[in-house]
């Protein structure tokens, strides 16, 4: 894909005339990627000597401003940009450089245009010289590009349209249970319970290492808005700070239990334990956490949750469990909620 640009530019040789080169202009890379630089250059050329030479550029609306610079004169502000490139003798030009960072995928569009004391094509014609660049913008090129950050997703590139997908790859938890307690009194002494199992691909590769790897507990309302979004650290009991994994003494570990009981746990998480239960069903692991002393907001109309759990932050073993609004209910005092 190619700049694609529509100029119109009269050149006649009269007491004063410039126009934009558009042989010698437009923007670069193209294609560009979301969130990369994206350079235009317009190139001001007299067909006979001029004075008060000015440029207007009108950066797409689907990009964010970065620069505006001239090989003479001065330019000032961002939508649009006016370059005041003073006189040109006959023959010579002045280029003018505009950089933006496109900010989301599809066809965008600069229009650049020129005036002059003397006008576009003489006295007696004042209409401006125009010129527009269409650049093609692209999310991605190749799936390495879509990485999100979010290990429980699949990062792709469309072959085809050059846009990134982030399909979730998360196994659904068994028997999920959570509830939240203390919603009818100030935030700060909320309770929160929470258990289940995911199936995991056995064997479990890598095998299971909370201890050097962490845990990640995360709690979401259906519209987004997040009610726990706590990081369990990697590390064994400290018992000066009262925070820490324990291990059964296994010569290969089954069983994990984090204890803090420190002054501000992670989300309010006091204790969270995890079983490897492979020896009965091969890649099940178990989760047991409980939480208090926190903020857990929840809405009252429609109480209807996501919780997700990722045991491992670099391999995606990830675990979620999906509470639609029936399997939510609260207390006839609306101080507990249960799903289930």
């Amino acid at each position: 894909m190619s700049s694609r640009w529509l100029a119109g530019a009269v050149a006649l040789a009269l007491s004063g005339c410039v126009v934009i080169d558009a042989s010698d202009s437009g923007g670069r890379p193209d294609p560009v990627r979301v969130g990369q630089p994206l350079t235009y250059t317009i190139a001001v050329e007299a067909i006979s000597a001029d004075t008060g030479v000015v440029l207007t550029d009108m950066p797409p609306a689907e990009a964010a401003p970065v620069s505006a610079s001239a090989s003479q004169g001065t330019c000032s502000g961002a939508a649009p940009v006016v370059c005041n490139l003073g006189a040109l003798a006959t023959g010579s030009r002045a280029t003018v450089t505009i950089v933006v960072v496109p900010t989301v995928p599809g066809k965008i569009t600069n229009t650049a245009s020129v005036t002059s004391d003397a006008g576009c094509g003489g006295e007696e014609d004042d209409r401006p010289c125009m010129a527009s660049f269409v650049t093609e913008v692209d999310d991605c090129t190749r799936d390495a590009e879509c990485a999100d950050g979010d290990v429980c997703t699949a990062d792709t590139c469309d072959a085809a349209t050059h846009l990134c997908a982030h399909a979730r790859v998360i196994t659904a938890m068994s028997d999920p249970r959570l509830r939240i307690g203390g919603l009818d009194s100030p935030p700060g002494d909320d309770r929160l319970a929470f258990r289940g199992a995911l199936a995991l691909p056995a064997p479990i590769t890598p095998p299971l290492d909370p201890v050097a790897t962490g845990v990640r507990f995360l709690v979401r309302t259906r519209a987004g808005g997040v009610v726990v979004d706590a990081d369990i650290a990697p590390g064994r009991f400290d018992p000066r700070a009262r925070v820490g994994w324990k291990v059964d003494r296994r010569v290969r570990p089954t069983r994990w239990t984090h204890v803090d009981r420190s002054a501000s746990p992670a989300g309010g998480i006091v204790r969270l334990q995890i079983r490897d239960r492979s020896s009965r069903t091969p890649g099940l692991v178990g989760l047991v956490l409980r939480a208090r002393k926190g903020s857990y907001p929840v809405s009252s109309t429609d109480p209807s949750l996501d919780a997700e759990v990722v045991l491992n932050p670099t391999q995606g073993q990830c675990g979620r469990a999906v509470f639609l609004a029936p399997s939510c209910r609260f207390s006839s005092r609306a101080s507990v909620l249960e799903c289930r």
